[in-house]
């Protein structure tokens, strides 16, 4: 049993941190961005991976629920291989079931599912690279659908 313990918290992500408060000693930023913090790249999956992304200065908001863009509000998606995933949570759990290295995007959007824009009127992204082996996924139950 203390092996199947050991076993399981090697491949959890990190706790989640929220970002540091403005303490208004430097310039607030206040652009949006997104970096996927977790797993590390070409980290090995079987059949999903858990993914922990940082989004500050977005708040992460439940697009079914609150459907009109607002200023400050979304979500992100995460693309791979054709399908995309929408999380509105800093952890998103995605099916990889195809063997090979998976090029995996987050992108902010808005509650409307519209890609917000940096400051240069470019999406606001990340890629990382994750290794996959097919198998059953033993984290939870990934939804994903076509993008």
């Amino acid at each position: 049993m203390w092996t199947l313990l050991v076993a399981i918290s090697a491949c959890a992500p990190p706790p989640y941190t929220p970002a540091a408060e403005d303490t208004g000693d430097a310039p607030a930023d206040t652009g949006v961005s997104l970096s996927i913090d977790w797993p590390k790249p070409e980290t090995p999956a079987t059949g999903c991976a858990m993914f922990v992304v940082s989004t500050p200065n977005l708040r992460l908001t439940d697009h079914v629920l609150f459907p009109d863009p607002k200023p400050g509000e979304g979500h992100y998606h995460l693309i791979y291989d054709g399908m995309y995933t929408p999380c509105v949570t800093p952890y998103c759990l995605v099916a990889l079931t195809t063997a090979g290295l998976y090029e995996v995007e987050a992108v902010a959007v808005g509650n409307d599912h519209v890609e917000l824009l940096d400051d240069e009127g470019g999406p606001i992204t990340d890629t990382l690279v994750v290794n996959v082996t097919p198998g059953e996924c033993d984290l939870g139950t990934p939804l994903a659908g076509n993008y």
